[in-house]
């Protein structure tokens, strides 16, 4: 594909997310308002984080920074916090981390608090914050933040997975996003695996809810969905 066509598609690309979550497309610049972070507990005391990619509170502070701006640039969506309050003077973001087996990550959409505030919360865990390229799923989460719900929650999720796959380093599957992998092939092989879960799942439920209206979740364990919605936007 030549440069004049993939810059054709992702200007596409970009308009359709700007109308899918109602938000406009200008490139006017304005001022940005303070980013806060708030934690109900010193994580980096409650947990050992140290061989984590976030190994303490600068640098999470520091990743969560540049995955805004990253993501903004990303999808034409800089001045996200507008939607939320055009007024905004601080974003608040609160941080909670899980242990290991415990509530998944997921995030609390960007609302209005005081006049001048937007703000929103990012829980992490579920799993080992040292899993291999595992820091993605902060850009994931953000991209929940910055874009609030759409009409469809396989549309969301997708778009968040594009993102985290793209300035994040990490993919749920990355050997089917990186094309060495057929989805059909891995679905096989996940398709086995849940039925020795007692979680099958047949390929026709999976494909039927890709983009379709709603905000349910089609199975509990859905990792084949997320790469198929990622897949699909």
């Amino acid at each position: 594909m030549n440069k004049k066509c993939r810059k054709i598609k992702l200007t596409i690309f970009c308009i359709l997310i700007c109308l899918m979550f109602g938000t406009g497309c200008g490139t006017e610049e304005s001022q940005k308002p303070e980013l806060v972070f708030q934690y109900q507990f010193d994580w980096w005391d409650v947990y050992d984080l140290s061989g984590s990619y976030l190994p303490d509170q600068e640098s999470f502070e520091a990743l969560t920074t540049a995955y805004l701006q990253d993501a903004g640039e990303l999808l034409g969506y800089s001045d996200w916090w507008k939607n939320k309050n055009p007024k905004a003077e601080k974003i608040i973001l609160n941080l909670k981390i899980t242990p290991e087996g415990g509530t998944m990550s997921h995030a609390s959409y960007g609302k209005k608090a005081l006049e001048n505030e937007v703000e929103a919360g990012v829980t992490l865990g579920g799993m080992p914050l040292t899993q291999y390229r595992s820091d993605g799923f902060l850009a994931h989460e953000l991209t929940h933040v910055m874009a609030g719900p759409s009409f469809s929650i396989s549309m969301e999720d997708g778009l968040c997975q594009y993102v985290q796959g793209t300035i994040g380093k990490s993919s749920h599957i990355p050997e089917v996003t990186e094309g060495q992998v057929s989805f059909e092939e891995y679905f096989k092989t996940y398709h086995e695996y849940c039925k020795q879960m007692k979680k099958a799942i047949s390929l026709e439920d999976i494909i039927s809810s890709i983009g379709k209206e709603g905000r349910q979740y089609p199975t509990k364990n859905r990792m084949i969905w997320l790469v198929y919605s990622e897949a699909f936007c």
